[in-house]
């Protein structure tokens, strides 16, 4: 460059990756990620887990929309989602690279709501809120120093929503979990848990 003269150049800005989590029900995935500093929107892709390519189930055309509520899933089947920030230079698609997450949409986790324990009868009695869309449910019960769950009992039906486990020992902690499941092709799709424990001690 000579004299007074000037020049100009265009710099390409990749918009950047964002970060992609997901929660679950049995019939829904909500798709959450990080704000892109320099896409202007979002491009939502979604194939079955390794099954053929992706396809296109979303454009989102603002950059401050960081969520998406998939309700076109079917319990127990793995869905693998590719999400790109993406903008456009010169009338030209620029996108970020892909943040990729595999999903399996299946029952949230049941809390228990009450616990009633019987010394002199050594039981102990589970209660929990139904859960929509649950075809049953399943009691798992370990002691203290075991390493595995055992189940204890399948409730069918989603109304049943209370549980007394009898013959226990009295002074022995023990850990419970309540699995909500619902019946897909004759297989049981088994959802997440919570834990919750359990003293059989005189009060």
């Amino acid at each position: 460059i000579k004299g007074g003269d000037t020049a100009s150049c265009i710099v390409q800005v990749r918009p950047d990756a964002v970060r992609l989590q997901a929660t679950t029900s049995y019939n829904r995935i909500k798709l959450k990620w990080t704000k892109s500093t320099y896409g202007a929107g979002y491009l939502i892709y979604r194939r079955e887990a390794g099954n053929g390519s992706y396809q296109l189930i979303k454009k989102v055309k603002s950059r401050k929309i960081t969520s998406y509520i998939d309700n076109k899933v079917e319990t127990g089947k793995r869905y693998e989602y590719a999400i790109y920030a993406y903008c456009s230079i010169n009338g030209k698609a620029n996108r970020s690279a892909a943040a990729l997450l595999q999903v399996r949409p299946t029952h949230r986790a049941v809390t228990v709501t009450e616990t009633k324990t019987n010394y002199k009868k050594r039981s102990v009695r589970l209660y929990w809120k139904s859960m929509a869309g649950a075809d049953g449910y399943i009691v798992e019960r370990r002691k203290a120093g075991e390493k595995k769950y055992k189940q204890v009992q399948v409730l069918k039906g989603n109304k049943k929503t209370a549980f007394t486990d009898t013959k226990l020992y009295r002074g022995q902690n023990y850990f419970y979990r309540i699995r909500a499941y619902r019946q897909v092709d004759g297989k049981r799709v088994i959802g997440r848990c919570e834990t919750v424990r359990i003293i059989l001690q005189h009060i």
